[in-house]
């Protein structure tokens, strides 16, 4: 006797995309066994997918909104605003840049040579960040509408009622979600599984943003 899956890899597809496939369950022998209940696991969750089984078939369906889970995604309450840590920059040591002249700006004579054809290199000493608990105590007092930002790994997982004000994507192509499935009979326990290949793509990321976006106007 034996238990058969249709596939045991479902085709592959967009992140953020809906799909619905089956994956029918047959049985093998005479008389064939009879299937009590069937049990699939992910590997990961998703809040976009839904399993369904009967005695005799599993159905994927909906759309992967949380597999790229390295998404990050900032926003802040509709309403309110949010406020960032500005950069800090510093002039570059030693040699900056040359003039039309081809002078060179060293720092020994940058205040000689003449501001309106001359380029001062500057270097990134701390990047744009967000205000620590203090410092956003202290902004707030003088600012009272500023939140503080909330940080998602999904587009689903940003809060109700959010305006999102930045978002960079996964930078994984593909990400496979396994379906451990346990198959439970009148004489036994088969146990399988199915793979799933999920795609991303800047376009789709971008689509899902704009959606988002069309929503809070």
């Amino acid at each position: 006797m034996a238990i058969n899956l249709s596939t045991n890899t479902l085709q592959p597809v967009t992140r953020n995309t809906t799909f619905s496939e089956t994956v029918n369950v047959t049985v093998d022998g005479t008389p064939p066994e009879v299937i009590s209940s069937i049990t699939v696991t992910p590997s990961q969750s998703d809040s976009g997918v839904t399993i369904s089984t009967t005695t005799s078939s599993i159905t994927f369906s909906g759309s992967y909104e949380d597999a790229f889970d390295q998404d990050v995604i900032k926003s802040f309450p509709t309403g309110k605003s949010a406020m960032l840590k500005d950069a800090v920059l510093e002039k570059n040591d030693g040699i900056f840049a040359a003039t039309e002249d081809d002078n060179i700006i060293t720092a020994e004579n940058l205040d000689v040579i003449n501001s309106e054809d001359s380029f001062i290199s500057l270097v990134i000493v701390e990047e744009e960040r967000e205000l620590t608990s203090e410092e956003f105590e202290l902004k707030q007092q003088e600012f009272p509408d500023i939140a503080q930002p909330t940080t998602s790994t999904s587009f689903a997982a940003v809060p109700s009622g959010h305006t999102i004000f930045s978002a960079i994507q996964d930078n994984r192509a593909t990400i496979v979600v396994q379906y451990d499935v346990t198959i439970v009979y009148d004489t036994g326990t088969h146990a399988d599984t199915i793979t799933h290949t999920i795609k991303t793509d800047t376009t789709t990321f971008a689509n899902k943003l704009t959606e988002l976006f069309d929503e809070d106007e």
